[in-house]
């Protein structure tokens, strides 16, 4: 439990020991009130064990409550759980959402989902907004019950109204995804700001998400910033992560490699298993730092450990570039489809350049097609890149300039800079659209912004040939 909550619970002790026991026990557990805000938690373990001993219920919670925490006493979660036990037998609602949350997971007992709803269910009746939320969260995961977004909704709902800062926090992510209900950004937006201003800094992140893609809100990368520094600040790992990519693309602030890699690091010193992978790009490409292709195949190796599927797609591309490894095709096919399997799109793009160009397996262009496909669905610019390269070259599929295009400006869209070459050949080249030297020279432009080497080739030569632009 932490030091916030087990201060907020030695509060609820003297509120609510009104309501029942003696003067004297009552005195008692005033006394270890004020023991325990003066740091003598020793004395305040005394005071709690005699007001226990004198039948009063929220002694025993106390006691619970100081053998989980070590005050006054050593750690002794056998003994909590017998504590809060008797507390719960008394009638103690707070006792209900901890005996809860130790069947849930496990702690000094055996993980018991049905007797943790049940005591969930208890201290909702009794009036514990947490209880709510710790039943919605059960529907959600499916855990003791057949898993059911919109019995999630509900319960969320009611701990959201009874001012849980957690159920309004959990709410806005079943807007936000759809769950249970209709996706409503809108709807998201407000129960993140709910859940921020009673303290969930999950909901800072989130907000900061939401401006930065421009959901919910209009996008706003200072907003954003400003969301993803609260929540940093908060110890928020993925804020932190959040914040190191806004500082490698330069969205609203000044590119600096420098502070992407410092933010990555303290995402990943935080466990952060994606932040694992940002930095094995960082050094895979060489961003801010001298290329190592060493510690970026490191990097991905411990966010696959950690549960990040885009760790695989990163080791696959190395194994299929050779880039600090000998080549090897197989390999990489074995980590594209890792990645496939736990859902990340770019695993299917990866497949999909595999089998359009034959490396470790059979040339197939419909299977290309297939991942390719499979991978846009999805939502990654490679996906549309892969699209857009049969179609213009008609591999697997008619020539169809009209569709390239299509597909490449889609992924442009995204930010994908070799779209963006591809773009700009093909005004150069006049293919699906007539020639026109000024809209390739934007594009390549465009692409060479992004860091491609061979658009910045391009835009170098048309401004020595003077092609759409004055030579110079």
């Amino acid at each position: 439990m932490s030091k916030i909550r087990l201060l907020n619970f030695i509060g609820v002790l003297v509120l609510s020991v009104g309501l029942c026991g003696a003067q004297s026990a009552q005195d008692l557990l005033e006394q270890g009130r004020t023991y325990y805000k003066q740091g003598d938690y020793n004395k305040a373990f005394e005071s709690f064990q005699k007001a226990a001993n004198a039948g009063e219920a929220m002694g025993y919670l106390a006691l619970g409550l100081m053998y989980e925490s070590a005050k006054g006493t050593h750690q002794d979660m056998h003994q909590a759980f017998k504590y809060y036990q008797k507390a719960a037998n008394m009638g103690v609602s707070e006792a209900y959402l901890i005996l809860g949350s130790m069947y849930y997971n496990g702690t000094s007992v055996s993980k018991d989902y049905n007797k943790a709803l049940k005591y969930y269910q208890k201290a909702a009746n009794a009036g514990i907004a947490e209880g709510y939320t710790k039943l919605g969260f059960a529907y959600a995961e499916g855990h003791g019950v057949a898993q059911d977004y919109q019995k999630a909704a509900q319960y969320y709902q009611q701990g959201t109204d009874m001012g849980d800062g957690e159920a309004s926090y959990y709410l806005g992510q079943l807007y936000y995804k759809g769950q249970g209900v209709s996706r409503d950004y809108s709807k998201a937006w407000t129960c993140y700001i709910i859940a921020a201003s009673l303290g969930d800094t999950r909901a800072y992140w989130s907000l900061g998400n939401m401006y930065y893609e421009g959901k919910g809100a209009i996008k706003d990368y200072i907003k954003a910033k400003e969301y993803f520094q609260q929540a940093a600040n908060a110890g928020n790992g993925m804020a932190y992560r959040a914040l190191g990519w806004m500082y490698a693309r330069g969205n609203g602030v000044e590119k600096d490699y420098k502070k992407a890699l410092e933010y990555f690091q303290k995402a990943a010193n935080l466990g952060v298993a994606e932040a694992y992978t940002s930095l094995g790009l960082v050094y895979a490409n060489g961003h801010g730092v001298t290329k190592d292709y060493k510690k970026a195949t490191t990097y991905y190796q411990k966010a696959t450990d950690l549960g990040d599927a885009r760790g695989y797609i990163g080791l696959g591309i190395m194994h299929e570039k050779g880039e600090g490894i000998k080549k090897d095709y197989k390999k990489a096919l074995e980590y594209f489809q890792k990645g496939a399997d736990l859902g990340v799109a770019e695993g299917y793009a990866g497949l999909g350049n595999l089998y359009e160009k034959g490396e470790g397996v059979k040339k197939d262009y419909e299977k290309a097609l297939e991942y390719y496909q499979k991978a846009a669905d999805m939502g990654t610019s490679y996906g549309f890149l892969g699209l857009g390269n049969l179609y213009r070259d008609g591999l697997g599929v008619g020539k169809d300039y009209f569709k390239a295009l299509e597909y490449y400006q889609k992924a442009a869209d995204m930010g994908n800079d070799e779209a963006y070459l591809n773009l700009g050949n093909m005004y150069y080249k006049g293919q699906g659209v007539v020639k026109d030297y000024k809209k390739a020279l934007e594009y390549f432009k465009k692409g060479a912004d992004l860091g491609n080497a061979h658009a910045l080739y391009q835009v170098g030569h048309m401004y020595v040939v003077g092609e759409g632009v004055e030579k110079d």
